[in-house]
């Protein structure tokens, strides 16, 4: 977030995402689990800085009145095309395609998928702050951006919605870390991969709709 003050949101974006297309590579290749975790720890510290970043720009190029809608979008798209693919990915996880496990043929296609997709934010979205941003640099480094605005991030608690946010965190967010045991938990009580597909795909479509239509709701509350 400080980063984003002073550089291209659209670069860092595209970083962050080869960055996770990295960590995912080296899912793919694991033939140990030191090298799954170091994979997987990569993959996790791109997302982390992809998801603040995307959102905050996704909020400056809309207005308030269409935020919602963008935002219901943005997580209808991905809660889609994590359906569709995990839908494949599963039902051909223990199969061989070609020389390579099912699984690992998957994972190296979110790689080449994620590594474009980063590449071509990159080079193709605008900062939309970018005057503000060149501006910004001749004037200040990053050490007075992080001083600067941290007292900003505290003021934040001065805000009951936004600790009520924060306080809903643990709870509200302890079910979704299971969720990544579900599809194990289905094949180990004797589904198949075809099954444990179709069931987990009907949870993405919920999902999915659900976005569509917060979204849509959220733009009736800005709109009042």
């Amino acid at each position: 977030g400080f980063v984003g003050e002073l550089l291209p949101r659209p670069k860092l974006v595209g970083y962050g995402m080869l960055f996770w297309a990295l960590g995912l590579a080296v899912c793919a290749g694991a033939t140990c689990f030191e090298m799954l975790f170091v994979g997987r720890v990569l993959n996790g510290v791109g997302l982390g800085l992809v998801q603040p970043l995307l959102l905050s720009m996704v909020a400056d190029k809309s207005p308030p009145s269409k935020r919602g809608t963008a935002f219901g979008s943005i997580f209808f798209v991905g809660a889609v095309c994590n359906t569709l693919f995990g839908l494949a990915a599963t039902r051909y996880a223990a199969e061989d395609i070609g020389a390579l496990a099912g699984w690992r043929v998957s994972v190296l296609l979110v790689v080449i998928l994620s590594a474009s997709v980063g590449l071509g934010i990159m080079f193709l979205v605008v900062e939309p702050n970018f005057e503000g941003l060149v501006e910004r640099r001749r004037t200040q480094g990053f050490l007075s951006t992080f001083s600067k605005n941290l007292p900003k991030v505290f003021q934040l608690f001065r805000y009951p919605t936004f600790v009520l946010i924060l306080a809903q965190g643990a709870p509200g967010t302890a079910p979704w870390t299971v969720f990544p045991f579900f599809t194990q938990w289905l094949e180990l009580a004797c589904f198949t991969h075809e099954e444990t597909a179709v069931i987990f795909a009907c949870f993405g479509w919920g999902a999915s709709l659900s976005n569509l239509v917060s979204g849509g709701l959220l733009n009736f509350v800005a709109r009042r």
